[in-house]
């Protein structure tokens, strides 16, 4: 297992692969083009774990201009069939790591309100301290609560 930046052509193959293996893939190719965005213009930091040259699990950091030491950690994703194999906490833990050498001591989750399993697992990783709730709206049209957590580190 290699944990890692991905570069933007891995990025781009994975969005691929998400676009071919999901049912809206109109929806799917909006998150490609956001992401990629993203990335372009450096406002994102792609991680991914990878058994081979296969991507298995992946997570996003996004700077955050009003917040210089916080980062937004967003679309925690595992291939089913590598998931409850620890893969995602080994690239938890590197992508944290990563982010503190770069000066970041803030990372903030967002969370459906409904979702009693993530709002578990991301206290386990330390999101403890409640921010607020906002409601949003997705691109499909759906629209949650999603509750907001922050994880500090110390100063080190």
């Amino acid at each position: 297992m290699i944990y890692r930046i991905a570069t933007r052509d891995e990025v781009s193959r994975q969005f691929d692969w998400l676009i071919d293996t999901h049912e809206d893939k109109n929806l799917w190719s909006k998150f490609k083009k956001n992401q990629l965005g993203q990335l372009d213009k450096d406002q994102a930091i792609p991680y991914y774990g990878f058994v081979e040259d296969d991507c298995i699990c992946e997570a996003y950091a996004v700077k955050l201009k009003e917040y210089p030491n916080r980062v937004y950690l967003k679309a925690f994703r595992t291939r089913p069939e590598y998931r409850d194999q620890h893969y995602f906490t080994g690239l938890f833990n590197y992508m944290i790591e990563d982010l503190r050498k770069r000066g970041y001591t803030e990372f903030s989750v967002g969370v459906d309100s409904e979702d009693t399993v993530n709002k578990s697992r991301y206290f386990h990783y330390g999101f403890t301290k409640y921010l607020n709730t906002s409601p949003e709206t997705y691109s499909d049209g759906s629209s949650c609560l999603v509750e907001y957590y922050l994880k500090q580190l110390d100063n080190k």
